[in-house]
C-alpha cells in the first residue's frame, strides 16, 4: 500500500445461528462454528506475516455482507454452514437464515464490479455450489469444499493457515492454495484425504491458469495488531464461559431471542441446571454482535462457595457502581449509597446496555424496587436475571412485563460430554460396557440410568472419577442422586422428583436392589 492509502482489506464474517425451525415445526440446535479458534488462526498468520493488511471480522447476516460488498475489500471469507442449495445466515434473532445459493449470488451481484472482492473463501462443508455463486457473480478466484462432503475441523484450520500466510507473502492465488494443500497432506493428524476436498473455482481448463495472478502483490513490512475481541464499549471484560458448556444452543437461542425482544427477562430453574453459564454464554453472545451501543453489564453474586447468598440491593449498588465508574459514566469520588445510587440512575439514562444479573434476591422489596427504578429511568436498559423464580411470583413490577424462561435439564447425551469433559482424568471407553470408542461410550453414558442430566450433579460426579473407575461410580449412586464423595445434589423438589424419574426408567428395565454402604444409599440393577 502506498503511503497514505488505508491497506487491502481482508472482511472475516462467521454465520453462526444458535437454531433452526425442523418440518416439525420445532427447534433444533445448529452445530456452532468455532469462530474463536479460526479468527485466533488467522490473527495469528497475519502477525507471523508482519504484512500491512487490515483484517475484519462480523457476523453472517444479509445486511452485513452486502454491506461489506458495498464498501469494498479485497478478500471475503465466510465461515459457516452450507448444503448443495443453502447457505446459513444469522437473522439477527439468534436463528438462522437459509439463503438459496442463487438469491446469494443476485445479493452478491447487485450494483455491479466495482469494490467487489478479488477472491472468496467459503469454509464450510459443501459449499462448492455457493462457490459457483459467488463466481457467476464475477468473483475471479473462489475457495469451496467439494460437494456433499464434510471437511474435518483440523484440516480447515491447516488449510486456512497455510493459505493466507503465502497469500499475503505475495503468493499468487494458485501457489497459495497448492501451499495450503500440500500443508494439508503433511498435516500429522492423518487428515492427508481432506486435501483433494478443496476447490479452486472456476476451474482453469485452458493453457494459461487463471488463478496465477497474486491478490496482495507488494504490501510492505509492517508490526501487525490484531483487531480487539470485543466491542470499544465494552470495557468491563465479562466471565468466560464455564468448560464444558454443551448442549445448550436451543436455550440460548430462547434467552437471546427473549432479551433482543423485551426488557425484563428472567432465566430460572432449580439449583445445579447451569443458569449462570447460560447467562454468561448470552452475554458474549449479544456482546460479540454489538447488540446494544454501550455494551453488557454483568453483574454476578459477590459470595461464594457451596451455597451463596442471593445478590442483595446494597450489593448490586455497589457492584454497578465499580463498573460505571470504570466505564467513566458516574463520578470516581461517589461513595455514599444514597449518591450512589442516584449517580447510577442518571448513568444508565444516558446508555442503551443489557444489564445481566447472576441471582438477585428477587423477593427483595428493596431490589425489587430497585430494578423498577432502573427500567423506569433508564428506557434504553435491558435486565437479563437468573434466580429460581421469576420476580412476578412476588407480584408484578411496575411499568414493565417480566418474561420467563425455565431452563431444562440437558439432554442427555450432552450431560455424557459435560462428564467427560469435567472428568479430572481421561476416562476410556472400555471402562463401560465394553465400549471401543468414544462415540460408543458417550452413547452407553447417556443411556445409563444412573446420569441424571443436570449440570451440577455432573460436574459433582466427575470430581470422583479423579480415584474411581467409571462403572464403579455410576453403580454407586443412589436414589437421591448423591455420588460418593456425598457431595449434595440439591434440595429442589424438582431436581429429586427428576432423580425419582431417572429411578423409575431404570426399574422398567430391571430390579432394583438397595442397599448400604458406608450409611450411603447405594443402587445397582440386578443382572438379567
Amino acid at each position: 500500500a502506498r503511503s497514505g492509502t488505508p491497506p487491502p482489506t481482508i472482511s472475516v464474517m462467521f454465520a453462526c445461528p444458535l437454531a433452526y425451525v425442523g418440518a416439525d415445526h420445532k427447534l433444533g440446535a445448529m452445530p456452532l462454528v468455532d469462530h474463536e479458534g479460526e479468527r485466533d488462526l488467522m490473527c495469528r498468520s497475519l502477525e507471523e506475516a508482519k504484512r500491512a493488511v487490515h483484517l475484519e471480522f462480523g457476523f453472517a447476516t444479509t445486511d452485513h455482507l452486502r454491506s461489506v460488498v458495498t464498501r469494498g475489500c479485497r478478500v471475503m471469507h465466510y465461515s459457516g454452514h452450507a448444503n448443495p442449495n443453502l447457505v446459513s445466515f444469522e437473522d439477527g434473532f439468534a436463528g438462522v437464515h437459509f439463503v438459496h445459493v442463487k438469491q446469494l449470488e443476485s445479493l452478491f451481484a447487485a450494483g455491479g464490479q466495482a469494490g467487489k472482492p478479488q477472491l472468496c473463501v467459503v469454509s464450510a462443508c459443501s459449499s462448492r455450489a455457493a462457490g459457483q455463486a459467488f463466481v457467476d457473480a464475477g468473483v475471479p478466484h473462489v475457495v469451496a469444499v467439494e460437494q456433499e462432503v464434510e471437511v474435518l475441523d483440523r484440516a480447515a484450520a491447516v488449510f486456512t493457515r497455510g493459505f493466507y500466510l503465502a497469500l499475503v507473502q505475495g503468493k499468487s492465488v494458485r501457489e497459495s492454495f497448492d501451499i495450503a494443500t500440500e500443508a494439508v497432506k503433511a498435516s500429522p493428524y492423518s487428515i492427508a484425504r481432506e486435501a483433494a476436498k478443496f476447490l479452486l473455482l472456476p476451474e482453469s481448463n485452458g493453457v494459461k491458469d487463471r488463478h496465477d495472478r497474486c491478490i496482495f502483490p507488494s504490501l510492505p513490512r509492517a508490526e501487525w495488531k490484531r483487531p480487539s475481541p470485543l466491542p470499544p464499549c465494552n470495557v468491563e471484560a465479562l466471565p468466560a464461559v464455564p468448560e464444558g458448556f454443551v448442549g445448550r444452543n436451543v436455550s440460548l437461542y430462547h434467552v437471546v431471542n427473549q432479551v433482543l425482544r423485551h426488557r425484563l427477562v428472567a432465566l430460572v430453574a432449580p439449583s445445579g441446571y447451569g443458569k449462570t453459564a447460560v447467562s454468561i454464554a448470552a452475554a458474549h453472545y449479544l456482546s460479540e454482535r454489538r447488540c446494544f451501543r454501550d455494551g453488557v453489564i454483568y453483574v454476578e453474586t459477590s459470595h461464594h462457595g457451596q451455597h451463596p447468598a442471593p445478590l442483595s440491593s446494597s450489593e448490586m449498588i455497589v457492584e454497578l457502581g465499580r463498573q460505571l465508574r470504570r466505564r467513566g459514566a458516574i463520578p470516581a469520588e461517589t461513595s455514599m449509597s444514597h449518591s450512589l445510587e442516584h449517580a447510577i440512575m442518571l448513568a444508565l439514562q444516558n446508555l442503551q446496555c443489557l444489564l445481566v444479573i447472576d441471582d438477585p434476591d428477587v423477593r427483595s422489596w428493596p431490589l425489587r424496587t430497585l430494578l423498577a427504578r432502573m427500567l423506569g429511568h433508564a428506557r434504553e436498559l435491558k435486565v437479563l436475571f437468573t434466580a429460581r423464580q421469576g420476580l412476578s411470583e412476588n407480584g408484578p413490577l411496575f411499568g414493565v412485563a417480566e418474561k420467563l424462561y425455565e431452563l431444562p435439564p440437558l439432554g442427555r447425551r450432552s450431560a455424557a460430554k459435560l462428564l467427560l469433559r469435567r472428568s479430572p482424568r481421561a476416562v476410556e471407553p472400555q471402562e463401560l460396557n465394553g465400549a471401543k470408542t468414544t462415540e460408543e461410550l458417550i452413547s452407553a453414558l447417556a443411556a445409563h440410568p444412573a446420569m441424571l442430566p443436570i449440570p451440577g450433579h455432573i460436574v459433582q460426579v466427575a470430581l470422583t472419577l479423579r480415584s474411581h473407575d467409571l462403572r464403579h461410580v455410576l453403580d454407586t449412586i443412589g436414589q437421591d442422586g448423591r455420588p460418593l464423595t456425598r457431595l449434595a445434589l440439591a434440595t429442589d423438589p424438582r431436581n429429586r422428583e427428576l432423580a425419582h424419574g431417572e429411578m423409575q426408567r431404570q426399574s422398567r428395565d430391571g430390579k432394583i436392589i438397595t442397599k448400604k454402604l458406608d450409611g450411603l444409599s447405594l443402587s445397582k440393577r440386578e443382572p438379567n
